[in-house]
């Protein structure tokens, strides 16, 4: 069980540097990037909810 929370944690903190770097293209105007990202960060979050929901 304190090995999922870990796994969780890890997965969470991936996906705040990967909303961090959507942000950052943004202002290079990187858009492409970003549009990506944001299709697989909702995907990711999804992913959380059903796994790690109580």
């Amino acid at each position: 069980m304190h090995e999922d929370i870990n796994a969780h944690q890890v997965l969470v903190a991936a996906l705040i540097c990967a909303e961090f770097f959507c942000f950052a293209s943004h202002l290079f105007h990187l858009d492409y990037v970003c549009a990506a990202n944001t299709a697989e960060s909702k995907h990711a979050w999804q992913a959380l909810t059903i796994n790690f929901s109580p």
